[in-house]
């Protein structure tokens, strides 16, 4: 997470009950590419070596999270049935769906978000993202044990394709995909941020528009961040838990 403010606090999500999709407990959404180069690299099961850690946000000026971390396994991994691994362009459809081995226990810096009911004219609007990711683009420099977060404008993805074309790097963008950032650069997710989320507060529900997916470069002039569109694949998540979540018949 690139930006100019590395001790920021992310605001506390506010739980969803109105809204049909939501995030339930046992559930926690990751882009693809992060599951599928784990497999490819690792070549062992995710379900037996992939554990998720969750901590809690910093505060004020402290350099180590609050909280100690909670790990949970990983039971099971859903790839969107469209994923497409792209190798030097965005990949097509990132998102996961990942069953985790037991419920989560809801906690002040533990909360489900909301998904989109609709698709959102986000252009313009300011999203939230938040990670663990690297906080300058120093080569071998690692990801930090400090949540980070930063505000990025939505913009258009023509746009995103014209300030990509002036730095000669020919994008290649689709309808799942939006990208996030500003003009000079200088606040951006980064290398390490890969699945985490982009949030945008809608009447006082914090929603869940888009999941940290790719990038060329961090934090540098008209590069913007590159972002799985959720709405265009909330029902397909809402039906991977719903199934997952419902008794299984005898």
């Amino acid at each position: 997470m690139v930006h100019s403010l590395f001790l920021s606090v992310l605001p506390t999500l506010s739980l969803c009950f109105t809204h049909s999709f939501s995030l339930f407990y046992p559930f926690f959404l990751s882009g693809s590419h992060a599951i599928f180069l784990c497999v490819a690299l690792t070549f062992f099961s995710v379900s037996r070596t992939l554990s998720l850690w969750f901590t809690h946000f910093s505060l004020f000026f402290q350099v180590f999270e609050p909280l100690e971390s909670e790990s949970y396994r990983v039971d099971h991994i859903t790839l969107h049935p469209d994923f497409r691994y792209m190798l030097t362009q965005p990949d097509r459809f990132d998102v996961a769906v990942l069953k985790l081995d037991r419920p989560v226990a809801y906690q002040d810096n533990i909360l489900p978000i909301c998904l989109p009911t609709s698709d959102y004219d986000l252009v313009g609007k300011i999203g939230v993202v938040a990670g663990w990711g690297k906080t300058d683009n120093s080569f071998g420099k690692t990801g930090t044990n400090i949540l980070h977060k930063v505000l990025v404008p939505i913009i258009e993805n023509d746009r995103c394709r014209a300030w990509h074309r002036d730095k000669a790097i020919a994008v290649q963008l689709h309808e799942e995909m939006f990208c996030a950032g500003h003009k000079v650069g200088k606040q951006d997710a980064c290398l390490g941020d890969s699945g985490g989320p982009l949030v945008i507060n809608f009447d006082g529900k914090w929603t869940l528009i888009g999941i940290t997916s790719a990038g060329f470069g961090c934090a540098v002039e008209k590069q913007p961040g590159i972002y799985h569109k959720i709405s265009k694949t909330a029902k397909w998540i809402a039906n991977q838990i719903n199934n997952r979540d419902s008794p299984r018949k005898k």
